[in-house]
């Protein structure tokens, strides 16, 4: 039931993918002046951008785990990410990595979120006057 659920769920779940990453591309091009100019705006984007891979990547991996699951067919289980005794080895492997990936995926986006946030502020004028004077007097 669950595995039908996640099928049906990935055309969407990868629209958003490529919306976050179009409008990401398009932010970046928006923004390189402040990128190059601005004291400490490459250093949060580098950062934001390993978070997204790294949410990518885990959200990635668990479609395939969920596909693993769907492989493996009709076997016992107690739930989709809890395994019982008669649950065979291979598809339990993949339902703790599954239970742990269901929290490693939103606190990655959760961070996102956070340094989002801080690229926010770094927009504010004064942040702005502040972040071009630091790289133009680095010892200020």
């Amino acid at each position: 039931m669950a595995n039908a659920g996640w099928a049906r769920w990935t055309p969407l779940n990868l629209a958003g993918i490529a919306a976050h990453l179009a409008g990401g591309a398009v932010l970046t091009g928006a923004n390189k002046g402040r990128l190059a100019g601005q004291h400490g705006v490459a250093a949060t984007s580098t950062i934001k951008t390993a978070l997204t891979m790294a949410a990518l990547g885990t959200t990635a991996y668990a479609r395939v785990l969920g596909k693993r699951l769907e492989g493996a067919g009709d076997v016992p289980v107690e739930g989709g990410t809890t395994p019982n005794p008669a649950t065979p080895d291979q598809v339990t492997r993949a339902q703790r990595q599954l239970m742990a990936l269901q929290w490693v995926i939103p606190v990655l986006t959760g961070a996102v979120l956070v340094v989002s946030a801080r690229m926010g502020e770094q927009q504010r004028p004064t942040q702005i006057s502040k972040g071009l004077l630091g790289r133009l007097l680095p010892g200020r």
